[in-house]
């Protein structure tokens, strides 16, 4: 009995001395790591796989869903291969599993995009002297795009960056429609992806040039007069210039903005006209004449030295009669000889539109 009893509990202590130097076994745990977690159609990324307590360092094995290959498959690496493109993207799982422990894995998940394809179906007209602005547009692929024209010249004035903007003012109306040829380049390595199409650009005439400021109807001698020949239209910026005639004396012209302006010094009838013009030479031509009216009236000390009208006469009829605003007698009019013997003279301009 003594001799069963020490044999047990040296057995005990020697299997407590065993495990004690031995340890707890600790399980294995798999790690992928991938070169790219995005890769274009029929290019290749390079995958890496550590395995922990690897028993007699066994590696992994691979395996792959959701589309494309495997290849130089190591216990340790692997290449994966995306496929052809198509109109669809795809996410693709490659799988790592302990050859030591299969219950034991890991994995990384891959985005093959879809084929590029530029979406832009048609690009807006430009018109002559009007700023242009427009996007090329794209989906599918590894952005970001590179875009180029292998076909037609854009109209004068227009261009397009790397990133696909058409921009500037064209200066020149084309002939029918341009067609271009636009190549989008995806950033897909080591091959980049392509897409084309051709659009038709087109670029009008510059609108035609209107008239739409107003010359006030009535302009009175030594008071301030503002009126406005502007227009719209043409060709970016307008320039206004008196193309025959002349302005009133005292009124002036602004060239950059159409504005007549100043204080009428002198009476008379004057016929001008305005051109407006754009740096592509259409222009417009306004002719106006200002006519003039002349009022007549008495001073009175009954009603505190304001005029009353007494008589309009129209036209240049008493301008060369009239002087210092003294109307002379033997004018003719009986009955207002004695009325008008000292009067105040008003001068006003009155516009007429002829054209």
């Amino acid at each position: 009995m003594f001799r069963k009893s020490f044999a047990l509990v040296c057995l005990l202590l020697v299997g407590g001395l065993f495990l004690s130097g031995c340890g707890s076994i600790e399980s294995a745990s798999v790690a992928v790591t991938a070169s790219g977690t995005t890769v274009d159609a029929t290019d290749a990324i390079t995958l890496t796989a550590v395995v922990t307590n690897d028993t007699n360092s066994a590696g992994v094995t691979w395996t792959v869903t959701g589309g494309g290959t495997l290849s130089n498959t190591t216990t340790s690496a692997a290449t994966y291969t995306a496929p052809a493109a198509s109109s669809t993207a795809l996410t693709v799982t490659v799988t790592a599993t302990s050859v030591a422990d299969a219950t034991k894995s890991g994995s990384a998940t891959i985005t093959v995009p879809a084929k590029p394809a530029i979406t832009t179906g048609a690009l807006a007209a430009g018109t002559v002297g009007t700023a242009y602005s427009a996007a090329m547009a794209g989906s599918g692929g590894i952005g970001p795009y590179t875009w180029t024209i292998t076909s037609g010249t854009f109209p004068a004035g227009l261009g397009m960056n790397s990133a696909g903007v058409i921009s500037g003012t064209p200066t020149a109306p084309g002939v029918g429609t341009t067609n271009l040829t636009f190549v989008l380049t995806d950033s897909g390595k080591a091959t980049a992806l392509t897409s084309s199409v051709t659009l038709g650009l087109t670029v009008n005439a510059a609108l035609a040039i209107a008239f739409t400021g107003l010359v006030p109807a009535t302009a009175t001698y030594n008071v301030a007069y503002t009126g406005s020949a502007a227009a719209g239209g043409g060709a970016g910026a307008l320039t206004y210039s008196v193309a025959s005639g002349a302005l009133p004396t005292g009124l002036n012209l602004n060239a950059a903005n159409g504005a007549i302006i100043g204080t009428p010094t002198a009476t008379g009838t004057f016929n001008f006209s305005i051109r407006a013009a754009h740096r592509c030479n259409q222009e417009f031509a306004v002719g106006c004449n200002l006519n003039e009216v002349l009022i007549l009236g008495r001073e009175s000390p009954a009603v505190r030295g304001e005029v009353d009208p007494c008589i309009v006469i129209r036209a240049n009829r008493l301008v060369k009669s009239c002087y210092n605003g003294i109307l002379p007698m033997g004018d003719g009019r009986s009955g207002f000889k004695q009325q008008i013997d000292k009067i105040r003279v008003l001068r006003i301009w009155v516009a007429w539109w002829t054209c």
